[in-house]
């Protein structure tokens, strides 16, 4: 009936004998200490330790990001947990949601994002189900979505650039693999844009992941026409699984840059929060630099750059085109033609209310309308604000 303060996500098994739970390592949580000092640990407001083998070898920058961890605990006839141990963690990354047995509804394992999305099993034999379907089908995004009662047959979606969306059928017994669809059935992987990690330092020293798509063709040396794409959110991320907008840009000549700027998710809750209060700001910048980073590798031909976007996306192609041209090195342009400010949070309610605490500044009920009617009606920025 009681859980740890800070816990989040918890499940418990079918007879409430263990319990499956998220929090967040800090750095005034000496998870190590904890498990030694104490070999039970009873529910409260702190968050329950882990045993001490579980830590070993644990990178000293987990608490310092403030990174999202699993952990496992056995409930006894007190109420109290006991054993607890951290059953998953990543060097520089959040974990993810629980996944679930398809006919029990328990947890069977974590999901988690680096630059693919993939996911962890607790159990042996669903580990090697899906290390058999990452050696198949090698840079992609495999998700189990069904099985049959006796898992031997199951459906597995894979997204990547090298296969679009695709589904399979898998039999365990056959040792077979056969197509069932495709999502996108008219793509062509070998007239795809290339997908690559990149990662670059704004200006204040932070280190920005981000993802940079190159036209088919591409040419090292070569600077192309670069279209800056901010995800929407804010607090979510890129990531290399099929993203059929960038292929789509991609596809038409343009190098595609998407920043998991400060604010993301997924990169523990310390970078989530450097977000908060620079919306316009800091946050921006981060793209710009991207934008920088490249023209300075001899990608970008700064005369040939715009940005868009939808939902935070949007808002950040509106600000873009709005500050970029006074303070920037090159003209940062929105596309109306694609209506790049045309989907920004501006729920007269909601945004009227988190506008001062995330933002920085506070919307007017004015300033909202304005740009409704620019929205509407396509005006020009001057016209607008």
């Amino acid at each position: 009936k009681r859980i740890p303060f800070s816990a989040t996500n918890v499940n418990f098994d079918k007879d409430n004998k263990h319990i499956y739970y998220r929090t967040r390592l800090r750095n005034e949580e000496n998870e190590t200490e904890q498990a030694a000092n104490s070999a039970v640990s009873s529910v409260g407001s702190q968050p329950l330790s882990t045993a001490a083998s579980a830590v070993e070898n644990s990178p000293a920058k987990i608490p310092e990001r403030q990174l999202e961890v699993v952990w496992r605990g056995e409930i006894n006839n007190n109420n109290e947990v006991v054993n607890v141990k951290r059953v998953f963690a990543l060097d520089e990354h959040d974990a993810g949601w629980f996944t679930y047995d398809y006919q029990t509804r328990l947890v069977n394992g974590v999901s988690y994002v680096k630059h693919y999305r993939s996911a962890q099993y607790f159990d042996r034999s669903m580990r090697q189900i899906y290390a058999d379907l990452q050696a198949t089908f090698p840079n992609a995004s495999i998700s189990l979505t069904s099985s049959d009662t006796q898992k031997q047959k199951w459906i597995a979606e894979v997204s990547g650039a090298d296969y679009g969306i695709q589904y399979f059928y898998y039999d365990m017994q056959a040792a077979s693999i056969a197509l069932l669809a495709s999502a996108y059935p008219k793509y062509n992987p070998a007239q795809g844009g290339k997908v690559a990690p990149i990662a670059y330092q704004t200006a204040d020293g932070l280190t920005i992941n981000a993802y940079l798509t190159t036209p088919p063709g591409y040419q090292k040396g070569t600077k192309v026409p670069v279209l800056v794409f901010p995800h929407g959110g804010p607090e979510a991320r890129d990531d290399m699984s099929f993203d059929w907008q960038r292929q789509f840009f991609a596809s038409r000549g343009y190098a595609v840059l998407q920043p998991n700027f400060r604010g993301s998710s997924g990169y523990g809750r310390a970078f989530a929060k450097a977000g908060y209060g620079e919306w316009g700001r800091k946050m921006q910048t981060d793209l710009s630099d991207g934008l920088q980073y490249l023209i300075e590798q001899g990608i970008a031909d700064p005369k040939r750059v715009c940005i868009v976007g939808s939902s935070y996306g949007g808002y950040a192609a509106l600000i873009g085109a709005l500050l970029t041209p006074i303070n920037a090195r090159f003209p940062l342009r929105a596309l109306p033609s694609l209506k790049a400010c045309s989907i920004i949070l501006l729920n007269r309610n909601t945004d009227l209310a988190i506008g001062k605490r995330v933002l920085g500044f506070g919307l007017t009920k004015k300033s909202c309308v304005s740009i409704r009617l620019c929205m509407r009606y396509r005006l020009t920025h001057r016209r607008c604000w």
